[in-house]
């Protein structure tokens, strides 16, 4: 499912399938450490996406997707834990650990 990033404390980015009526919110767990869960709700009708997107406010009327979100879609749909993602550089870490570990684990059987 394509995304669009969101300018938003709480959402980094979302999608949404009209055929399957699903939404899906990156979200932004820890702004400083940029560890990102995904969440996917559905049976979500397109209305209720278009009011979430600020579609039909008249224009310079404010709208924040986050409180939106959290006023009306987080109480009434049950969101579904995707995945959740650590933030590249963590990422590398941990894969760079990996290789280390097995490096020792290959050199240690080899001495045996």
């Amino acid at each position: 499912m394509d995304h669009k990033a969101i300018t938003s404390s709480l959402i980094k980015s979302m999608g949404y399938d009209p055929e399957k009526k699903l939404l899906e919110i990156e979200f932004i767990r820890n702004v400083k450490k940029d560890v990102r869960t995904v969440y996917q709700y559905p049976d979500f009708s397109q209305k209720d996406f278009d009011e979430l997107m600020g579609v039909g406010k008249p224009e310079g009327e404010k709208h924040s997707i986050g409180s939106h979100f959290l006023k009306k879609v987080k109480v009434r749909y049950d969101g579904k834990f995707v995945k959740r993602e650590e933030p590249l550089e963590k990422q590398k870490q941990t894969e760079t650990q990996a290789d280390a570990d097995a490096e020792t684990t290959g050199s240690e059987a080899s001495e045996k």
